[in-house]
């Protein structure tokens, strides 16, 4: 979702020249949301609609993801739990992701809420062949967990 605040902080970001391209390496585990519901995220509050996954990385945090992205990104893996959680591994050969480490509080504005980010967290966009100079699907990533899982090629700038 474009908003002004996103169009002002990626001329910011943009401008500095500093995304570089990561992959992501842990694995999640994801369940489909039978109904809509509000997701507490690191990040702050999230809806999540029926249809949508909620994603539980390795260190127990959670984000809400489409269907869509979801099985462009990773692939599923085993059965699902009696919790209705399924393990998803990154998908191979991967796109992967362009991010930024930010140092300074940001926040970014979602057609499902609002992720607020601390100073020395990651700003994370979906890597794409028509890679947008203001994409439409961005996140934030707490510091330590981005460095538990996902590795960053800081010679590979984009």
């Amino acid at each position: 979702m474009e908003t002004a605040a996103n169009r002002e902080l990626l001329e910011l970001v943009n401008r500095s020249g500093g995304w570089m391209r990561a992959s992501k390496t842990g694995s999640v585990r994801a369940r489909c949301a039978v109904t809509a519901e509000l997701l507490q995220t690191l990040e702050g509050p999230v809806q999540v609609f029926a249809g949508e996954y909620i994603c539980r990385g390795e260190r127990g945090e959670l984000w809400a993801q489409s269907a869509e992205a979801l099985q462009r990104r990773y692939v599923a893996v085993g059965e699902y739990d009696s919790g209705g959680w399924r393990e998803f591994r990154p998908l191979p050969g991967g796109a992967g992701v362009l991010a930024i480490r930010l140092d300074r509080p940001f926040q970014v504005e979602l057609s499902r809420g609002v992720l607020r980010g601390k100073a020395g967290d990651f700003l994370v966009q979906e890597c794409s062949a028509d890679e947008s100079v203001f994409p439409r699907d961005l996140w934030v990533v707490d510091a330590d967990i981005f460095a538990a899982t996902y590795t960053l090629n800081q010679s590979d700038r984009a």
